[in-house]
């Protein structure tokens, strides 16, 4: 019986770290041909703590370059009322993914689907890049989310459509539902550890009791 128990406690101990990890990092989308950079890595001149605040004033969730150096691609993410009530552009109309565009004040636009997305495509300019580099947006709702991936490139919006249609959205949950699933499971298992201790420890006692017991009535019969 003890056994047993020590079995379930180790087993339920060593399994804690294995689900704090799994919330650690969420793959919200991947790409095939790029360098992926994180938070701690040194990009295009910038330093470790440059690159970090610069993820993090963005909401940056994705920020790539082309093992060929041809383009950069970043991606948002940010919930927002409408997202959470559409979940997807999918599930909604033309008409409606137009009036979300217009209401936000995205102009000289167009509408695609590229892959697994419907998107609102446009072309921005940004003073911060060299005059042969264009940056093309793509603004999409995905899970209850909405993402503004930009793509830099010097041939423009046909060449970015190419590389955006391969977006790859991994996730089937959104990225708080997975927080809080993991939240919970954590939270049970600790919850299981405890009452592991709790009957492990009555059942110490009860076992010295029936010991000292036992002892005592052998040394009443000596």
């Amino acid at each position: 019986m003890k056994r047993i128990i020590s079995l379930i406690l180790a087993l339920l101990i060593f399994s804690l770290p294995a689900f704090a990890q799994t919330s650690d990092k969420v793959d919200l989308i991947s790409l095939d041909g790029v360098t992926v950079y994180e938070v701690g890595d040194e990009v295009l001149g910038m330093d470790k703590d440059a690159f970090k605040e610069y993820v993090k004033e963005n909401n940056i969730v994705f920020y790539g370059i082309a093992n060929d150096n041809s383009y950069v691609i970043e991606a948002t993410c940010k919930e927002t009322s409408f997202s959470s009530s559409v979940k997807d552009f999918k599930n909604i109309k033309l008409s409606d993914i137009k009036d979300f565009a217009d209401s936000t004040k995205i102009l000289n636009y167009n509408i695609e689907r590229l892959g697994d997305a419907v998107y609102i495509i446009r072309e921005v300019t940004s003073d911060d890049l060299a005059e042969s580099s264009k940056v093309t947006q793509f603004i999409t709702v995905k899970q209850g989310f909405v993402y503004v991936i930009s793509v830099i490139n010097k041939e423009g919006a046909e060449k970015a459509k190419s590389v955006v249609s391969s977006i790859v959205y991994n996730f089937t949950e959104t990225p708080a539902q997975i927080s809080v699933w993991h939240i919970v499971i954590v939270s049970a298992a600790i919850v299981l550890v405890l009452l592991v201790f709790i009957f492990v420890g009555i059942a110490l006692i009860k076992d010295l009791k029936k010991r000292n017991a036992k002892n005592e009535e052998t040394a009443e019969e000596e």
